[in-house]
């Protein structure tokens, strides 16, 4: 996986790694508090905290809650597209029964505008 054109590092290549990668980027551009959250359109909190789901990203100073494909997927584009930056993500699908896939090769794509 990668976030507008950089690979994400090693033990990143996920969907919470992704958006870890995405909060980052916003962070970097946003110039207020406000701007953030309409950036960041996933649960989080400026400083640490670590329960309900939350990991602290020390590098940017905020905490964000887990979220599921379908979530991190949401917080990414809506950060990129905000930004202006193309995303592409490759995944593969896990080998079990409930995957609408299994062992499949997905790719999403989004232009920069």
């Amino acid at each position: 996986m990668e976030f507008c054109g950089k690979p994400l590092e090693h033990g990143q290549a996920n969907w919470n790694g992704l958006l870890n990668a995405a909060v980052r980027e916003a962070r970097a551009h946003a110039k207020s508090t406000s701007e953030l959250k309409h950036l960041i359109v996933t649960p989080f909190v400026e400083g640490p905290k670590t329960n309900e789901g939350y990991r602290f990203l020390s590098d940017v100073g905020i905490s964000v809650q887990g979220q599921d494909a379908i979530g991190a997927w949401k917080t990414a584009c809506n950060i990129a597209q905000r930004l202006g930056l193309a995303l592409t993500v490759t995944f593969v699908w896990r080998e079990k029964q409930e995957a609408v896939f299994p062992g499949l090769t997905g790719r999403l794509s989004m232009a920069a505008r």
